[in-house]
This record gives C-alpha cells, sequence and structure tokens, in this order.
C-alpha cells in the first residue's frame, strides 16, 4: 500500500494466474461492481469459447457508453497462495488491461482467507 493510503489516486496492477497462465496487468477497480475479462485474454488463456454462458448483461464502460457483454464465465484465479472462484463478464473490448478486478473481488479479498 502506498504511503498515502486508500486516498491515493494511482491505478493498483497485479498479476493473477488462471488456467495455468500468468495474466499481467490486472486493475483493481474498487469503484467497478463487476468483474470484466476480455475477450482477447480469454482467448489468451486458450478457453473453450463453447463454454462461455450466454446472457443479457449491459454495462456501462468507463466513458458511460452503453456496452453488450458477449456473455459470463466461471473461472478460479490465483493471487500469491490465494485461489478465487469468480464470475466474470466477457466484453469484446480495447483496453490497457487484461483483467478488471471490481467490486465482487473487492469484498471476497477483504475476507479472511
Amino acid at each position: 500500500m502506498r504511503v498515502e493510503g486508500r486516498s491515493h489516486n494511482k491505478a493498483m496492477h497485479i498479476t493473477v494466474i488462471c488456467r495455468e497462465k500468468v495474466v499481467n496487468h490486472v486493475l483493481v477497480d474498487d469503484g467497478s461492481c463487476l468483474n470484466i475479462f476480455p475477450f482477447f485474454t480469454l482467448r489468451q488463456i486458450k478457453f473453450d469459447l463453447g463454454k462461455l454462458e450466454q446472457n443479457q448483461v449491459n454495462v456501462r464502460d468507463f466513458d458511460g457508453v452503453q456496452r453488450d457483454t458477449l456473455a459470463s464465465v466461471n473461472l478460479t484465479i490465483q493471487i500469491g497462495p490465494v485461489e478465487f472462484g469468480m464470475q466474470f463478464q466477457v466484453l469484446d473490448i480495447d483496453t490497457t488491461y487484461n483483467l478488471l478486478l471490481g467490486g465482487p473481488f473487492i469484498h471476497m479479498a477483504g475476507a479472511d482467507h
């Protein structure tokens, strides 16, 4: 944690392991209420796209633009020695991050593990 504590405005990026692949540039955003798995990243970890769960979820991007999700997916990610089973919304978007961990992750990570 930075000296400023939670009052800093710098992005927090971490590295996780998903399906035995290292995923870097993972953005932790406690202002987001979703976990986002970009379609590009999903292909990079060689996920079987036939196993995606179709849904009708619409989300608003950081700039306020409304987008449809492609699907949702339940995956296990590992951060350090701890594994988390999580649901992600899959979007086909260009991002500077490979994964976004939002609200549901923040609450799980804050619990004692």
